[in-house]
């Protein structure tokens, strides 16, 4: 089993506990208030789903020694993070008090991929 991969999904699984439960209790009001409950409750569960997919990649690592998994594993980072980051700061932001500039977020986000491969 590729251990890097099972970490990684393991984290992103206990992160998905951590921000839900966070979600549930401490931001209710917040969340309530901007209409967008759903929204943080869709990045939660496509956080974990995806947190359960790499840990699956991780065990199948074992029998397949292919580098299309390692590949497979980092799309599934990047993807909750673009996706799922995207849904939190989108349900926790008020519209016209907080401006996200797409531009910058994106160029963030791409900064980021390059130094981190």
């Amino acid at each position: 089993m590729n251990k890097k991969i099972l970490l990684v999904g393991s984290v992103f699984g206990l992160l998905t506990v951590v921000i839900g439960a966070f979600g549930a209790h401490a931001l209710e009001e917040i969340l309530l208030q901007n209409g967008r409950a759903d929204t943080f409750e869709t990045a939660v569960k496509y956080q974990g789903i995806h947190a359960l997919a790499l840990v699956l990649l991780g065990i199948l690592s074992e029998k397949l020694n292919s580098s299309l998994i390692r590949y497979a594993a980092i799309l599934m980072v990047i993807g909750i993070l673009i996706f799922s980051g995207s849904l939190y700061i989108l349900s926790i932001i008020l519209e016209g008090v907080i401006f996200v500039s797409l531009e910058i977020f994106w160029k963030y986000w791409i900064n980021s991929l390059v130094t981190f491969s």
